[in-house]
């Protein structure tokens, strides 16, 4: 099953994106609702923050698992860092890939899909 939402690019939108995941995933675990909702906020910020354009979201609900697309219109292909301990930003795609069980980026004419998936039960309790 998937279901996608559109949002504006707009920084009010990373929470409305991290409630639609919750919302949809509900009936998992806390576990897996709070690594989505964290991964979800990382890649819906760094849209707006540095795509600088709205933002797909797209959740594909599948057996055993899960898959999370933030697809963007913005140009280039984000990298993970390796900040300092002195810089405030730059570790999303570290997150990302420290919590996901895969992740990767798709580009296409016009931006990118960002995604990331979880291999874990959805099941209550998973």
């Amino acid at each position: 099953m998937s279901t996608e939402a559109s949002f504006p690019n707009a920084a009010t939108s990373v929470a409305e994106a991290r409630h639609f995941v919750s919302d949809l995933l509900a009936g998992s675990s806390a576990q897996l609702r709070q690594r989505v909702e964290l991964m979800v906020s990382e890649l819906a910020t760094n849209a707006v923050k540095h795509a600088r354009s709205g933002f797909r979201l797209t959740v594909e609900q599948r057996r055993g698992g899960v898959r999370i697309v933030v697809t963007d219109e913005g140009a280039g292909t984000p990298r993970r860092r390796t900040p300092s301990s002195l810089e405030p930003t730059g570790r999303g795609l570290a997150i990302v890939e420290a919590l996901a069980d895969d992740w990767g980026v798709d580009g296409h004419a016009s931006g990118k899909a960002v995604w990331f998936s979880l291999s874990e039960l959805l099941a209550a309790g998973g």
